[in-house]
């Protein structure tokens, strides 16, 4: 069995897919919606709590078309599709998911969060990594106060990078 068969819904969705047309999308239907369904709700609502549930929805439609669509391109053959745990997988596009919805609705998050990473990376390079605030930030020990700094911006504007 090759590595990307190791997944029994993978390997149950290329037998179908081998079998002809319509099995191979009866079989995507039933495992869409009997697996992978579930896993993006649990994904979505877990990271998205407290948003409303119409928004949610959204997140969860456009999630569910993209992994549809990638399952399609796997099936097809396409070798910048690799598939290795389907389940995972559905996890990783319901996550992808909900950060891209994040950074359509809250930019100035993503903009603080862009400038955290760079400061932070352009630290590291500076010093080689053996600066304190590199030594903190790689070991996970920095705080927000050592990183505002750099940035040079209130502690309660970089806190809200962390909401």
């Amino acid at each position: 069995m090759t590595a990307e068969l190791a997944d029994p819904l993978l390997a149950q969705l290329r037998e179908a897919a081998a079998q002809s047309a319509a099995m191979a999308s009866d079989a995507l239907g039933r495992i869409l919606i009997g697996e992978a369904a579930p896993i993006l709700w649990r994904t979505i609502r877990g990271q998205l709590e407290g948003v409303p549930p119409a928004e949610q929805e959204e997140v969860h439609s456009a999630a569910l078309l993209r992994l549809t669509e990638r399952l399609q391109q796997w099936l097809a053959g396409n070798p910048e599709v690799e598939i290795e745990n389907l389940r995972a997988y559905v996890a990783a596009t319901g996550a992808n998911g909900c950060r891209a919805w994040l950074r359509s609705r809250h930019p100035e998050r993503t903009r603080l969060q862009n400038q955290l990473r760079r400061a932070l990376l352009q630290n590291l390079r500076d010093a080689q990594g053996r600066d304190r605030l590199g030594l903190l930030t790689l070991t996970g020990l920095a705080t927000r106060s050592d990183l505002a700094l750099p940035l040079d911006l209130p502690e309660a504007e970089l806190e809200a990078c962390w909401e």
